[in-house]
C-alpha cells in the first residue's frame, strides 16, 4: 500500500543497480511479510501462557515493516471473515434438528449458533477495527504510521539541509579514515602550463559569478579522492557565456568523473561549481535543474517514443501545453527524428539514440549542457548531422556547453576553447589556434623503415644520430614498430631544406617512406597522454 511506496524509495538510496534494490524489496516482502507473520502466528499459539507475551513484543516489532501489517491483517481479516460467518453457514434444518434440548450440550460447535440457549455464549459479529490480537485495528493503525514516518525520514533525506550536513560528515570520516589506514593522499608532481596557472589564478580571484556576468559556471578547486588516489584533482576553470568548452584526454583521465560530480551523480571531495544563480554545494537540486546532459551512454527509456520521451522530460522542466508541444516537435525536427518520432526507442539505430539523448540533454533550454562524447560509437553521416545539431542548438538557444570527445575533429568543428586532461589534472588549457602555436610549432616528421629494417636496432640507431646532426632541435616524440616520430622546432629551417634532406636519407636507408606536416592538435594531444 502508501506505506510500502517511502519504505521502497528509502530502500533504493542503498544500491546502485535497480534489479538489486527490487530483488531485495522482494525478497523482504516474502520474509517479514509472508513468512514471519506466520511463523509468529504459529508460535503463538505453540508456547505456554507465560511465554506468550514475548512473541506478542516480536509481533509489535516486527510491524514497523508494512509487508508484516499487511500479511498479519490479511490473516486476521480471513479468520473474523470464517468466524463471524461460521453460523451463517450452517442450514435451517441442520439448526432445527440439532439444536434441541436432548441433544445440545455446551461444549458442542453448533452451541453457539442456537439463539434460543445460547444465552451469553452465542456467537457475536466482530468488527475487524477491533483492537485486540484477532482484530486487523493494530495492523491498520500501523500502516498508518509507518507511511508518516517513512515519508518523514524521506523527505528529511532529500532536504538540501540534510544533504549538506550528511555531506560534510561523510567528507571528514572518509578524510579521518584514508589519514589513519592508508596515510595523507599525495597529489600528483606535474609541470603545469603557465595558461592553466593563469586560469587558476583568474578563478580563485573572482569576488563572485554574479559580479561576473561573463562566466556561464566557475569550477573553483572540483576534486575527487577514491581511496588514496585522485581521480581528479583541483580543477579550476572558468566556462565563458555561449562558449563551448572542450575538454579532452584518454579513458580514465577524469573526464566522466567531472561530469558526473558537476550533475550530483557523485559528491565531490572537494572544491565547489557555480553558477549564476546557484552553487553545487550549497543547493545541488537548483544547480541541476540548470544543466542539460547527455550521458557517454544512452539512458533511455525502451518502451517509450522519441517524442514521449522528449514530452515527459519537456515536462520535468516545467514547460506544457502549447510550448511543450512546440518545443518537441522543434527538437524533433532538429535533431532529424521526424521519422523515428514516434517508433519506440528499443527500435532506434545507433546514432538514432544519440541524437535523442542529446535532444534530451536541450529540452528546455537549460543555460549550461554537458555533453559526454556524444557522437561515441556513430558512424561519420549521424556524427556530422550531431555537429549539426549542436551548432544549431548553440545559435538558438545562446547556451553554454563543456564537450567531451576522443576526436580531435570534432573539437576543432565545435569548441572555441579546450583544455587536456591527464591524470585528473589539466595539462594545457586556450583556444586551439593557441595550442597550436604554443606546442605545435614546427614540422612533424615520420620515417616509416621497410619491414625488414624495422628490427635492425644498429640501422635505426644510425638514423637517429644522422637526425640529431642534419636537424639540430629535432624531438623524438615515438619510435615503434619500425616508425621514428620527430617534432622539428628551427625556425631557420626551410621546408625545402627538410625535404632535400629526407630524400637523401631515403635513398641512403632505402626507407619505406616519410611524412612532413604541421603539427596536428592530435598530435599534441598524444604528447600531453604520454
Amino acid at each position: 500500500g502508501l506505506s510500502s511506496i517511502p519504505l521502497s524509495y528509502l530502500i533504493s538510496f542503498i544500491f546502485s543497480k535497480g534489479n538489486t534494490g527490487f530483488s531485495v524489496i522482494i525478497a523482504m516482502s516474502v520474509i517479514i511479510g509472508t513468512a514471519m507473520s506466520t511463523i509468529l502466528a504459529i508460535v503463538y499459539y505453540s508456547v505456554d501462557i507465560p511465554s506468550r507475551p514475548i512473541v506478542e513484543g516480536f509481533m509489535w516489532f516486527f510491524r514497523i515493516f508494512p509487508s508484516y501489517s499487511a500479511a498479519s491483517g490479511s490473516i486476521n481479516l480471513f479468520t473474523l471473515a470464517f468466524r463471524n460467518a461460521y453460523c451463517d453457514g450452517i442450514s435451517e434444518e441442520d439448526l432445527a434438528y440439532n439444536c434441541k434440548e436432548e441433544y445440545l450440550e455446551a461444549y458442542s460447535a453448533l452451541y453457539k449458533c442456537c439463539k434460543d440457549f445460547c444465552g451469553q455464549y452465542c456467537l457475536n459479529q466482530t468488527t475487524i477495527m477491533q483492537w485486540d490480537k484477532i482484530g486487523c485495528g493494530r495492523d491498520l493503525f500501523f500502516l498508518f504510521i509507518d507511511f508518516i514516518l517513512y515519508t518523514a525520514i524521506l523527505l528529511l533525506l532529500q532536504s538540501s539541509l540534510f544533504q549538506r550536513i550528511w555531506r560534510q560528515v561523510r567528507n571528514e570520516f572518509s578524510r579521518l579514515a584514508k589519514r589513519s589506514i592508508i596515510g595523507p593522499t599525495t597529489p600528483s608532481v606535474i609541470s603545469e602550463d603557465n595558461d592553466v596557472i593563469s586560469e587558476e589564478h583568474r578563478v580563485h580571484n573572482m569576488q563572485g559569478i554574479r559580479d561576473n556576468g561573463e562566466e556561464a559556471l566557475i569550477i573553483k578547486d572540483l576534486s575527487k579522492i577514491f581511496k588514496n588516489f585522485f581521480a581528479v584533482e583541483r580543477l579550476s576553470v572558468g566556462i565563458h557565456q555561449e562558449e563551448c568548452f572542450g575538454l579532452l584526454g584518454v579513458n580514465g583521465a577524469g573526464k566522466t568523473t567531472t561530469f558526473r560530480m558537476l550533475t550530483g551523480d557523485c559528491h565531490p571531495s572537494n572544491g565547489n561549481a557555480f553558477t549564476v544563480l546557484s552553487s553545487l554545494m550549497s543547493n545541488t537540486k537548483r544547480f541541476q535543474s540548470l544543466i542539460g546532459y547527455c550521458p557517454q551512454f544512452d539512458a533511455l527509456i525502451d518502451r517509450l517514443t522519441g517524442r514521449e520521451t522528449l514530452t515527459l522530460f519537456g515536462r520535468l522542466r516545467g514547460l506544457n501545453g502549447f510550448a511543450l508541444q512546440d518545443k518537441v516537435s522543434k527538437l524533433i525536427r532538429m535533431t532529424d527524428l521526424t521519422d523515428h518520432a514516434d517508433k519506440q526507442s528499443r527500435f532506434y539505430s545507433g546514432g538514432s539514440k544519440r541524437k535523442l539523448s542529446v535532444g534530451l540533454a536541450l529540452i528546455g533550454s537549460p543555460p549550461l549542457i554537458l555533453l559526454d562524447e556524444p557522437t561515441a560509437g556513430v558512424d561519420p553521416v549521424s556524427r556530422r548531422k550531431i555537429w549539426n545539431i549542436l551548432a544549431q542548438a548553440s545559435n538558438h538557444s545562446k547556451a553554454a556547453g563543456i564537450l567531451t570527445t576522443h576526436s580531435m575533429e570534432e573539437s576543432e568543428a565545435l569548441c572555441s576553447r579546450l583544455a587536456i586532461m591527464v591524470n585528473g589534472r589539466f595539462r594545457c588549457l586556450g583556444s586551439i589556434q593557441q595550442l597550436k602555436s604554443k606546442f605545435g610549432q614546427g614540422y612533424t616528421l615520420i620515417i616509416k623503415l621497410q619491414k625488414e629494417a624495422s628490427d635492425n636496432t644498429q640501422s635505426i640507431d644510425l638514423i637517429k644520430s644522422l637526425i640529431v646532426n642534419k636537424l639540430p632541435g629535432a624531438e623524438l616524440k615515438d619510435d615503434h614498430q619500425g616508425m621514428l616520430q620527430y617534432h622539428i622546432i628551427n625556425p631557420s629551417l626551410r621546408l625545402s631544406q627538410l625535404f632535400k634532406i629526407m630524400e637523401e636519407m631515403k635513398a641512403q636507408f632505402d626507407l619505406e617512406d616519410y611524412l612532413i606536416s604541421d603539427t596536428s592538435l592530435e598530435q599534441i594531444f598524444l604528447t600531453f597522454a604520454r
